[in-house]
């Protein structure tokens, strides 16, 4: 009773007590490993059905279960629900979970649940899909088969590819095609397939993965779509059986292909056989798929079992598919033997031929048989398939056609007969027959298709008009056509037709250098469908032989260039299968028949050439030539990339504790250092004066002979640029005499380089440098070389190539000054070229051309359209008179440059070595600057001067001009006199003031300084040297002008010890002459006024030795050089005046002394009225000191 009473409470009420909830989860149960990616089937079973079962797993042991698989209706009993494992899950405490629901949704009762009842595994596994797989194949094309494996666990070790057809409507079975289809690494994506060959068929691709191969664990697999198969195909049209040949003759076999769309078919070949197929004989084994080939047929053969084969190929010489002929054909020896030949009807292919009741058709056929045998010929129909024939016709002999009507028959299965019946033999007797069956029609309805016309060859020129003709196409039941024609042949000279639906249609071929056969297929249709499998006379293939034309050049750009220029030239027919233009277009050379871009290789020849294209059809030359330069290395690898900057001065520190431009570029030699006399002071002729005693060796004050050639020659020279200073450091830096680093540190190359700071600075004083002793020696060195005959190596400009030759070959360069009359430019040479044997092109940089500094605008330059712009700058020497001629195009603005002087040469070992004041040449320097030019002229009224025209006129021996270089064609002339007496003709070209200086060595200087010009002022300086002396020098000034001020400055130096005369502020008149020197001891300054006016001036004496009294005196107070000057002294018309200071050795105490020409034993007005002064204030001096000393 107890029992029953606890079920009771137990058991649901109502409905439920009445059913058995019972529900079990039989798989997976526990220690199952399961792959993820793969399919598992869980399976379980419930003892009704009702409700829902809710399948969810747990990777925790079974601790909860948030997974859901799936949910599905409950049938009741056993059931399979089929599980998707996910592949990123990776577990051994998997377990599934199913609970029985009444319905899905909440609230809802779980009747029962279930689990697994123990742990199982899942292991992520490959995942493996298809990429682009292809919808169609074809037979000879490869086909990319593509996949993507994820593997994580990296369980799979190798791939197995299989494939199935299905040719007609059932699949075959899979299987593993050769090769490497049966063990693909498990790490490759993809495989290259090519499926069997099938004309049309269907197919399917199954990849499989297993953890290796052979005898590896399955693990997966996938099956691709279905794939479409359509091949091309080839059909043998004639000679396809039944014939008779003649060894020796020619036949034409003709053939077709199609559903090639894709172009796999690369040639054809032909075979025969003598044994009915059994094995074959060579033909040809390679020719164009042009539909059609002449056979000469072998000589000595007899065989009446031949049969001929035509096959196509994929890729090179890999069969895609070949036909037969259908029935045998007879080879015979000669034309004697008894034969017949039906040539129509003999269709290729059932059905080829269709004919209607009532149509009159001829019937044609060849024979052989010697000459003169009685013969006659019979015809014969079969409408079966040729199992019986019935005689419709006989024919005499000789016949070879006959008209016949078709009679009224519904047959598929016709063919025709020829019998060749020999009088009296019935061995002899010989017959042909139909080798496919053609159809006669009565009432069946039937659309015949059109049959394709045109020629089997044609050819003509490159470039020539080709017409393809298919006019004579027709339709047999005069439907009206539609044309088709398209190019099939594969060699890439791909042609426009002027309308491929027209049946006449156009092209034009550009093809290469050697001949081509190109292949036109025209394709005729009548609209409606053709019902006969394989009939191709609807199509007809043209084969087209173009016979190349010589290649033309009609221009190129740029004109000119150097090694790595790109070149475009143009013009037609330029392609070359093995030389430089290349066979096909490329982003370079999209058209490269008609235009080629090509780089300047290096070692191409320089100079201006011609270019030449060789083919195997020609060559052609161009009318302009390609000026090919070296490569501008020194513009490109050193050269600045800014252009010339100017200055308004060069600095001299006039203080000895500054710096300045004069002092960098010439050290301390620019100062004076002061010399204590010791006892009296002598003088000799030759040395001048001289005493025993010590210098201060330390910078005193600026040197007066320095000073007046900064003013004249130095402090001017960068107004209009510094060509010299900026190619000289741009030389220091090429040689590695300097670093970029050293002048702006954190820049390494000369591209980075900027004009400012110490590189501006170190331009600046190194410009300076050209007016040295050293530069200027070798301006005028090499101009007097220039006056001789010019041969190389010996005299001449001949004597400077050679040294610019030799510089360059050793690697240390330097510069070329080019001067061309009043106007000079240094460049920087770095490569001879010899363009010819009377030609010489010397490559520069030069700074105003900064374009050629970079390889962009050196680009852009080689394209400007002046053409004397756009190469890079070169000096050209025409060598071909006795005085050779050197031209430089300067610029738009200056035009060309030139001559048979001006050009001088400097080793870079010059002009960035050592360099001292010009003052220490030998010889005379005459220069004359400002508002003034000057000329020169001896003794012996010999000149020397630049013309009007640019040139000089030099009839001074052993003299020469030189200039300094200012910059952009701007410079200053001077000349180098050998020593002598000469008068400097000076003449004034615009308002303004100019100085004339004469420097002997490093001895004296006699200058006019600040004298006023107006244009056309004459003027004149006669430096008269009394017994060659130096220190005797006598200056007679005279102008033009009604009245000028000038001054006038005599330097005189005698070693360590120097003396300075100087007339201030004096007037000269038109008429007369100023004559101005010192005495014999370069004591005293003797004026002489030669004329008809007076006037007042200054005078100053300066000198830098002093007495050790009044060094003693004057130490710590002496600011400057010792100085003693008067004022307002005047002088009278035809009146000479001897001036000197009273005390040389103390000329800070010294007083002025002058001395009249008619004054004997007396004293000058002024010279009483300073003694007085003196007196008076020495008195007061002395009264002061003695007062305050009291006080």
């Amino acid at each position: 009773m107890l029992t029953v009473l606890l079920a009771g409470l137990i058991a649901p009420s109502g409905e439920v007590e009445a059913i058995s909830y019972i529900l079990s989860v039989d798989d997976p149960n526990g220690g199952e490993n399961i792959f993820g990616g793969s399919v598992f089937d869980i399976r379980l079973s419930t003892s009704v059905a009702g409700g829902v079962l809710v399948v969810t797993y747990s990777t925790d042991g079974g601790l909860t279960f948030p997974n859901e698989i799936t949910t599905n209706a409950n049938a009741g009993g056993s059931q399979v629900i089929p599980w998707h494992v996910p592949n990123n899950v990776d577990t051994t405490s998997a377990r599934v979970q199913v609970e029985w629901r009444n319905r899905t949704s909440s609230p809802y009762t779980v009747y029962r649940a279930d689990q697994s009842n123990g742990n199982f595994s899942i292991t992520p596994s490959a995942n493996l899909e298809f990429m682009d797989f292809p919808s169609t194949m074809s037979y000879g094309r490869n086909e990319l088969i593509r996949w993507n494996l994820w593997d994580g666990t990296g369980q799979v070790g190798a791939l197995m590819m299989q494939v199935r057809y299905k040719p007609e409507a059932t699949w075959g079975a899979w299987f593993t095609p050769t090769g490497i289809f049966s063990n693909i690494p498990a790490e490759q994506g993809g495989v290259w397939f090519m499926t069997d060959y099938y004309e049309s068929a269907h197919g399917q691709i199954r990849l499989r993965a297993y953890t290796s191969l052979p005898g590896g664990t399955f693990i997966k697999e996938i099956v691709s779509p279905e794939f479409e198969i359509s091949s091309p195909w080839i059909e043998m049209t004639s000679l396809n059986g039944g014939e008779t040949l003649v060894g020796g003759s020619t036949y034409e076999i003709t053939w077709a292909t199609a559903n090639d769309a894709s172009g796999i078919i690369t040639g054809a070949y032909l075979n025969y056989s003598l044994n009915g197929g059994s094995t074959w004989l060579n033909i040809i084994a390679s020719t164009a798929n042009d539909f059609s080939y002449d056979w000469e047929v072998p000589e000595g053969i007899s065989s009446d079992h031949v049969r001929i084969k035509v096959g196509v190929y994929h890729t090179e010489f890999s069969e895609l598919a070949h036909d037969v002929s259908d029935t045998d054909l007879r080879i015979i020896s000669n034309s004697n033997v008894p034969s017949v030949s039906l040539i129509t009807p003999n269709p290729s292919i059932p059905g080829q031929l269709v004919l209607f009741d009532g149509d009159t058709y001829d019937i044609t056929w060849r024979y052989t048989l010697a000459a003169g045998t009685a013969h006659t010929f019979r015809l014969y129909l079969s409408q079966n398939n040729g199992s019986t024939f019935t005689p419709f016709a006989n024919l005499t002999a000789s016949t070879t056609s006959y008209s016949w009507r078709v009679p009224a028959l519904d047959i598929r299965t016709a063919k025709i007969k020829v019998q060749l019946d020999v009088t009296g033999s019935i061995v002899d007797d010989a017959f042909s027959t139909s080798s496919n069956p053609f159809y006669i029609f009565t009432e069946t309805v039937w659309n015949r298709p059109p049959v394709a016309v045109a020629p089997n060859s044609l050819s003509a020129l490159e470039g020539e008009l080709v017409v393809l003709d298919g006019s004579d196409s027709y339709d047999p039941d005069g439907d009206a056509l539609f044309y088709y024609w398209e190019q099939v042949d594969s060699l890439g000279f791909d042609v426009a037709l002027s309308d491929p639906y027209d049946d006449r249609p156009s092209f034009r071929a550009n093809i290469r250098d050697y001949s081509v056969s190109l292949v036109f297929q025209l394709t005729v249709s009548d609209g409606g469908d053709i019902e006969v499998p394989h009939y191709t006379d609807n199509m007809k293939r043209t084969s087209v032989l173009i016979t190349p034309t010589g290649p033309s050049i009609t221009g190129f750009t740029p004109a000119l260039g150097y090694e790595g220029t790109d070149v475009c030239i143009t013009g037609s027919n330029m392609m070359v299968l093995t030389a430089t233009v290349p066979t096909s277009p490329s982003p370079a050379n999209p058209n490269p028949d008609e235009s080629f871009n090509f780089t300047l290789a290096s070692g191409i020849p320089l100079g201006p050439r011609t270019i030449t294209i060789t083919t195997a059809a020609g060559t052609a030359e161009s009318e302009d030539e390609l000026d090919v330069h070296p490569r501008p290395w020194y513009c490109l690898d050193h050269g600045f990339t800014f252009g010339n900057i100017d200055k308004d001065y060069l600095s001299y520190p006039w203080l000895v504790w500054e710096n300045g431009d004069y002092r960098r570029t010439f050290g301390n030699d620019v100062y004076l250092c002061l010399w204590i006399c010791l006892g009296l002071p002598y003088w000799t002729p030759w040395d001048g004066w001289d005493c025993l005693g010590y210098l201060i060796d330390e910078p005193f004050c600026p040197d007066p002979l320095a000073a007046l050639w900064y003013g004249i020659a130095y402090c001017h020279l960068a107004q209009g640029g510094e060509c010299f200073g900026l190619s000289v450091v741009n030389l220091e830096l090429a040689l590695e005499k300097l670093e970029p680093e050293e002048i702006q540190p954190g820049v390494y190359t000369v591209d980075d380089l900027e004009l400012v700071g110490a590189l501006r600075e170190r331009v600046d004083f190194m410009h300076g440098s050209q007016v040295s002793a050293e530069c200027v020696h070798y301006w005028v060195a090499e101009h007097l070389y220039n006056l001789a005959p010019s041969v190389h190596g010996l005299s001449g400009m001949g004597l400077v190539l050679s040294a610019i030759e030799s510089s360059i070959d050793s690697g240390d360069l330097g510069v070329i000054s080019i001067v061309d009359g009043g106007s000079g430019h240094i460049v920087v040479p770095y490569q001879v070229v010899d363009i010819d044997a009377d030609t010489t092109r010397v490559y520069i940089w030069d700074i105003n051309k900064p374009e050629w500094s970079r390889e962009s605008t050196a680009e852009t330059a080689l394209l400007d359209v002046d053409a004397n712009m756009n190469h890079p700058p070169y000096i050209e020497i025409d060598k071909s008179g006795m005085y050779w001629e050197w031209s430089y195009y300067f610029s738009p603005g200056q035009g060309w440059w030139g001559g048979t002087m001006g050009l001088t040469f400097v080793h870079s070992d010059v002009v960035t070595g050592d360099r001292t004041l010009p003052t220490t040449l030998d010889g005379l320097c005459d220069l004359v600057f400002g508002c003034a030019s000057g000329s020169v002229e001896d003794q012996e009224g010999n000149v020397m001067e630049m013309l009007d025209n640019g040139t000089y006129r030099m009839e001074i021996e052993g003299a020469s001009p030189f200039t300094l270089h200012s910059g952009n064609g701007i410079g200053l002339v001077g000349f180098h006199l050998p020593d002598g007496n000469y008068t400097t003709r000076i003449h004034g070209f615009e308002h303004g003031i100019y100085n004339c200086t004469l420097f002997k060595g490093n001895r004296t200087a006699y200058a006019i300084e600040n004298a006023m010009a107006e244009n056309g002022t004459e003027d004149s300086l006669r430096l008269f040297m009394e017994e060659g002396s130096p220190y005797w020098g006598t200056m007679t000034f005279r102008t033009s002008d009604e009245e000028k001020v000038y001054s006038a400055a005599m330097i005189k130096r005698f070693d360590e010890r120097e003396r300075v005369f100087r007339i201030i502020n004096a007037s000269i008149f038109e008429g007369d002459r100023a004559i101005i020197n010192t005495s014999h001891e370069c004591d005293r300054l003797v004026f002489r006024n030669d004329g008809d006016h007076d006037f007042t001036f200054d005078v100053r004496f300066q000198g830098n030795v002093l007495s050790e009294e009044a060094w003693d005196r004057l130490n710590g107070t002496l600011t400057g050089l010792p100085t003693c000057e008067a004022f307002n002294i005047e002088i009278g018309p035809h009146e000479t005046l001897t001036i000197y200071p009273s005390d040389w050795l103390d000329l800070e105490s010294s007083v002025v002394m002058v001395e009249r020409e008619q004054g004997e034993g007396g004293l000058d007005i002024m010279l009483l009225v300073l003694i007085i002064g003196i007196a008076v204030m020495a008195a007061a001096v002395i009264w002061y000191l003695m007062y305050w000393r009291r006080r």
